[in-house]
């Protein structure tokens, strides 16, 4: 869920229009109520301890590793559940492409549009996952 928070709402706010610039907005409460949607404040707080603007909310919830929501500590989390695992090198592999996928991106806060496309590969390379996951345990369940 996290991609998709990072890739809908932050996409919304910034792809404000010059029309709305009247209109009171506050960027810091908006980024904060991302971080709430994924509870992802107070660790946020703890962690960066500044204010909370776009580009750092980014890479908090992409990269930190000691938050384990963040995508990067989800990932971590599914490699070392998935070791003990018998016939796991393709749900491996998968992850180590969707790993690849995460570490091309470049956090960017500034134009909505492009977070949300570099969010969209980040969830199509999860899906990836999933689908291994499926493959290879699930299959064909009768």
């Amino acid at each position: 869920m996290t991609p998709r928070g990072l890739g809908v709402a932050p996409a919304g706010l910034l792809q404000r229009k010059e029309s709305d610039v009247d209109e009171p907005i506050n960027d810091e409460v908006r980024w904060m109520n991302v971080l709430r949607s994924v509870s992802a404040l107070q660790m946020y707080q703890r962690a960066v301890r500044g204010p909370i603007e776009g580009i750092r909310v980014v890479k908090f919830l992409m990269f930190e590793p000691d938050f384990p929501r963040s995508v990067q500590g989800c990932f971590a989390e599914a490699h070392d559940v998935l070791r003990p695992l018998p016939n796991s090198g393709d749900v491996h592999a998968a992850l180590r492409r969707a790993e690849s996928v995460l570490h091309t991106l470049t956090p960017d806060a500034s134009e909505g549009a492009r977070l949300d496309r570099s969010m969209e590969r980040v969830q199509v390379a999860i899906a990836e996952i999933a689908a291994a996951l499926h493959d290879t345990y699930v299959g064909d369940v009768v």
